[in-house]
């Protein structure tokens, strides 16, 4: 093994030891990490900025920032009225209709993870209103929406 090999796992180490630990910002970390790979010669600077701006990062980054943003409007609560209305409070029939929302927004975007961050908070309001864990809905949505 190389000494840029064992830097390269060190720094990967002490990155996941600290993203666990949550002291410092995600984005702290992480540009960290990056300046001191360029650093050590483990990468160059334009393998690092060439990843910044690709069209998945943009795209990832656009999504979060729409679900986050339609997440504090009513919309959510507003669909979820009406999933609670037309299910008779059946939770399993209203997880269905969150799924068939999915599927429709699957079949008519080109991004599942537009789809998905539609649905996600649609998929949250219900989860509150029906006192169900979060972390039991959205994994199966998320692998639901992410099939094509």
């Amino acid at each position: 093994m190389n000494t840029q090999m064992l830097i390269c796992i060190v720094l990967f180490v002490v990155m996941l030891v600290n993203f666990l630990l949550a002291r410092l910002p995600l984005g702290v970390i992480a540009g960290t990490t990056a300046a001191l790979l360029v650093l050590t010669g483990c990468t160059e600077a334009k393998t690092i900025l060439g990843s910044i701006g690709s069209a998945n990062t943009v795209t990832i980054g656009s999504m979060i920032i729409l679900a986050a943003g339609l997440g504090r409007t009513s919309f959510p609560s507003r669909v979820t009225a009406v999933i609670r209305k037309a299910t008779k409070g059946n939770y399993k029939l209203a997880y269905l209709g969150v799924l068939l929302i999915a599927l429709l927004l699957t079949s008519m975007l080109t991004s599942p993870m537009a789809a998905y961050a539609i649905a996600f908070p649609i998929m949250d309001s219900v989860c509150d209103e029906f006192g169900v864990s979060r972390s039991k809905a959205q994994f199966p949505l998320h692998v639901h929406s992410g099939r094509k």
